[in-house]
């Protein structure tokens, strides 16, 4: 690293960055956590310093482990945007107040989304989909019609 970039890099990254040593180490140093979660570090498992076959691939153009977030195929591109229409119509149903626009996640969250557009060719029953949405408040109301919209 040049010496006039190093200057624009609090310590801790600068070490982290250039030092060759055991990275669980050099957090639990910085942030001065107790001696208990320093005596059951293995080193085979620990850091890609500390075992080598731990460490990246190139990365070529590809984000490994959802750095950027979840990306869709097309199919469940697809999926979302049918099951977004399918809510968009749903919300103002279960919302009557004309005061009140709701939008897509008043009535499900984004997170129930993703998964119902990632899970939607194995979701064949009720069962499914109750596990695929976990805790929806309109399952009970809404959940045939769902069903059979996915």
């Amino acid at each position: 690293m040049l010496p006039e970039h190093q200057g624009k890099l609090p310590n801790f990254w600068y070490i982290l960055a250039n030092e060759h040593g055991c990275l669980r180490i050099q957090f639990l140093d910085h942030f001065d956590e107790p001696q208990e979660f320093w005596i059951h570090i293995q080193k085979d498992c620990c850091c890609s310093n500390c075992n080598p076959k731990l460490q990246l691939s190139k990365l070529d153009n590809h984000y490994l482990y959802g750095e950027c977030g979840n990306s869709l195929n097309a199919r469940c591109k697809k999926v979302l945007e049918l099951i977004t229409t399918w809510v968009e119509n749903q919300a103002s149903v279960a919302f009557p107040n004309p005061l009140f626009k709701p939008t897509v996640y008043s009535f499900i969250s984004a997170d129930q989304l993703m998964q119902l557009a990632k899970d939607a060719h194995v979701i064949m029953n009720l069962d499914k989909l109750h596990k695929a949405l976990g805790s929806w408040c309109f399952f009970q109301t809404h959940s045939p019609e769902l069903l059979v919209n996915l």
